[in-house]
């Protein structure tokens, strides 16, 4: 299963990122403490990334590419932020 998004490097976004981590996880078999976890980490990571990478520069962009590997249990994250 993959899912990928781009949107602005804001904190406008991140209402719009915390939807989408949390719609792809919602065809994923986890329990739900776990799958708040996952939000809160992209979350922190995403807000880190908005203010360290760019300092909140609307014309930059972040990128979310989220891959769950049936072999594995495990979903990878890429986060990129356009330069």
């Amino acid at each position: 299963m993959k899912a990928n998004l781009t949107t602005i490097c804001s904190h406008k976004a991140q209402e719009e990122i915390r939807a989408f981590i949390t719609d792809f996880l919602s065809g994923v078999t986890i329990a739900d403490t776990e799958k708040n976890q996952i939000v809160l980490s992209v979350d922190e990571a995403i807000a880190n990334a908005i203010i360290h990478g760019h300092a909140g520069d609307e014309s930059k962009s972040i990128q979310i590419d989220l891959n769950l590997n049936d072999a594995y249990p495990s979903i990878y994250m890429i986060l990129a932020c356009s330069i």
